[in-house]
């Protein structure tokens, strides 16, 4: 029936047209109408099918956004009939397209399609279909749009090349009930290669937030994350706002073995040899900073739940340190524990559990890691034959670790074991650790120590020559025995210094690690120290680098008070003394040339020529000698003195005796060793190279400023 009404209805409008057909004009003009005359007729016709056209063009939108596809099927015919034309038709078919589009009807804009519009096809302001409907409907309309486009093989040019239509769709966004959408839409953007920090820079006001700001604003773990990976070594990637929230999701995605610190039992006695960091609010502005603090144990599962091997307690206890000296030292951290993550884990390692993806995005919030080591050589270890057969810890997996994760790793020197000083080619030397990631960039060794009177008591488990001491708090009125908890101590310290005087956007004069460090070994007490293991006290002499050490507490026992004060003058030097800029640190990482002639003597001589003028931190050395053919290694500054380096089984070391050590370009670091070390080019050895790596800050940083005025003279 349909189909015979839709012939009649043609045949109808046929014989209209043929009334006035263009032989019919002709017969007009040859009959003696005037000129006037044929073309009002032309034009009434012409009219007349515009109306026509118009017409059917309105009822087809109607069946399209009705939804009724067997009607909108059988209406072509129906324009056929009526003397459309095809090109009159897709236009017909473009325009319910765009119509559908514009009012966000996915249905409509499916069916229009289905019936043989154009997905390119435009309207006046030249907007296609998927403009159209993202602009009506946001990004919840952008996984439809996206499978439209994919469907027909059409491309999303008109979504790439549109920055307000990107800043659009995320400003408008909700970050949370949206995440995949976003996510996507992220994923596509940058996958053309668009850069992201820029969207809406053409429309952008001075009080419109960038993506990174909408990122942070909604407080969205994983668009966050894909953020940072996609920004990875960008400079935008600093924007984005980091949180223990964010790394505490990232954990339990992944399954990590996370611990529940226990605070139930928090007694404020325990911690009274730490107090609150006080400092002038109005010389150090809030910074906007809130680091992290993860107190991370090398312990296997089956070792912390089995009772008879003494180590249940203490994953736990570690954790009760950092939560209780956080609680100390800064008056606004409560029971909550919004900065403090626990967990079994590993750092910088091949495991399940590995630290090292997640601190990757420490590179833009501050991350403390406290790491205590339970699986240690005990006593009876023969540290000698350790040191000789152990394997080679490659250079390139240190550079990634550099590289990829900027955390803070407050390292347990030592534990209940005997001495690990060794003697080898009549030179002594103690064994440092040789895993990679306790030679990390940012390392910090620290020893333990007791109130002892008006000074302290230097444990005998508490290693050779850590970067300084910290005082081991007490639970339920017990001492806690042991380096594990004087590191989560001095790791919550550094938490809270870096919380307040850290540099951000918000505090471009504040320090760095390298700043908070030198603070702390600069201001520690350095007298007044007794050593358990040799029953004498300990004298503190000068080093190389210029600061009063020693042996067996470093720069001595830290004084978080005294390192707070250092570092507000710090932050007043950057801000208001022309001649001192903001503590930038440089890592050089220096080839080790060999002497002419060498091993003539019996010895084997290596030379460094230092980069740039400055003052150091740390060194750090990579200096492999062949398996079971280990030797001992000296250090020389120019003329000076050599100083016995302290050597890992991997080949290994950071020494800090260097630390506030002011160079200049050029200088000459001679290396002394008893063994030749293994060539660059052996390709038995191939991956392996002598090194010497130096953290240089510049000669008119804070950093440099500071160990001018507070080291020994």
């Amino acid at each position: 029936m349909r189909e015979k009404n839709a012939k009649k209805h043609g045949a109808q409008h046929q014989g209209r047209f043929k009334k006035y057909s263009i032989i019919g004009v002709f017969m007009l003009a040859a009959a003696g109408a005037t000129y006037e005359a044929v073309d009002y007729t032309v034009d009434y016709l012409r009219e007349q099918h515009r109306i026509k056209v118009q017409t059917h063009s309105d009822e087809y939108v109607r069946l399209i956004k009705m939804g009724d596809s067997l009607n909108v099927e059988l209406y072509a015919t129906t324009m056929q009939f009526n003397g459309l034309k095809m090109n009159e038709i897709q236009a017909v078919r473009d325009r319910a397209l765009l119509e559908a589009a514009a009012h966000g009807d996915e249905r409509g804009v499916e069916l229009a399609l289905r019936y043989g519009a154009n997905i390119h096809a435009r309207n006046a302001d030249e907007k296609g279909a998927g403009q159209l409907l993202l602009e009506a409907n946001g990004l919840k309309g952008f996984k439809f749009v996206k499978h439209i486009y994919n469907g027909l093989h059409a491309n999303l040019s008109f979504l790439y090349s549109n920055d307000a239509l990107q800043y659009g769709l995320l400003q408008g966004a909700d970050f949370d009930a949206q995440t995949e959408a976003v996510i996507d839409l992220l994923d596509i953007l940058a996958s053309q290669n668009i850069n992201l920090a820029h969207i809406g820079s053409t429309l952008r006001g001075d009080t419109d937030l960038t993506l990174a700001q909408m990122a942070n604003a909604a407080k969205n773990h994983d668009i966050i994350q894909r953020l940072s990976d996609i920004w990875a070594g960008r400079d935008a990637a600093k924007q984005l706002i980091w949180s223990a929230a964010h790394y505490e999701s990232y954990l339990k995605s992944k399954k990590a073995p996370l611990i529940k610190v226990e605070t139930g039992a928090y007694r404020r006695a325990d911690f009274r040899d730490y107090g609150e960091i006080k400092y002038d609010g109005v010389l150090v502005n809030d910074n906007d900073l809130d680091p992290t603090l993860f107190v991370i144990e090398r312990l296997k599962e089956s070792q912390e739940e089995d009772r008879k091997s003494g180590h249940f307690r203490h994953v736990y206890n570690t954790s009760y340190v950092a939560h209780g000296v956080m609680r100390r030292v800064d008056p606004d951290y409560n029971h909550k524990m919004t900065n403090l993550i626990s967990a079994r884990m590993r750092i910088g390692e091949s495991d399940e559990y590995d630290l090292t993806p997640v601190l990757e995005y420490s590179y833009h919030h501050p991350v403390v890691v406290s790491e205590s080591v339970v699986s240690v050589p005990a006593k009876g270890y023969d540290y000698a034959k350790y040191y000789q057969t152990i394997s080679w810890a490659y250079p390139q997996y240190l550079r990634a670790l550099d590289i990829d994760t900027e955390y803070v790793h407050y390292n347990s020197a030592g534990n209940a074991r005997d001495h690990q000083c060794i003697t080898v080619d009549s030179v002594d030397f103690c064994v440092q650790d040789g895993n990679i990631s306790r030679q990390s960039e940012n390392i910090v060794r620290v020893g333990a120590v007791t109130k002892r009177g008006d000074g302290y008591k230097v444990h005998d488990f508490s290693a050779e020559r850590p970067t300084f001491c910290a005082v081991m708090p007490k639970r339920g009125g017990d001492q806690l025995s042991g380096t594990s908890f004087s590191a989560p101590a001095a790791a919550a310290v550094e938490r809270r210094l870096l919380d307040i005087f850290g540099r951000s956007a918000a505090l471009p004069n504040g320090v760095v690690h390298d700043d908070v460090l030198m603070a702390l070994m600069l201001t520690a007490q350095k007298n007044d120290l007794y050593d358990e293991r040799s029953g004498k006290d300990v004298t503190p002499k000068l080093m190389p680098g210029g600061l009063m050490m020693d042996d067996r507490c470093g720069a001595g026992v830290i004084h978080p008070q005294a390192a707070a004060n250092l570092l507000a003058d710090m932050v007043f030097f950057a801000r208001y003394d022309q001649k001192t800029q903001p503590t930038e640190m440089a890592q050089h990482s220096l080839m080790v040339v060999p002497s002419i002639g060498m091993g003539e003597s019996g010895e084997y001589t290596y030379f460094v020529e230092v980069p740039e003028d400055g003052v150091l931190t740390t060194l750090r050395a990579g200096l492999y000698f062949p398996i079971d053919h280990r030797g001992a290694v000296k250090v020389q500054f120019g003329d000076e003195a050599p100083l016995v380096l302290d050597m890992s089984a991997s080949g290994l070391s950071t020494d800090f005796r260097f630390a506030g050590r002011a160079v200049k370009a050029h200088d000459i670091i001679t290396i002394t060793t008893t063994r030749s070390l293994i060539d660059r080019g052996d390709p038995k050895h191939s991956g392996l190279y002598p090194f010497i790596d130096l953290k240089i800050a510049p000669p008119n940083s804070a950093l440099a400023k500071a160990v001018e005025i507070y080291r020994a003279p």
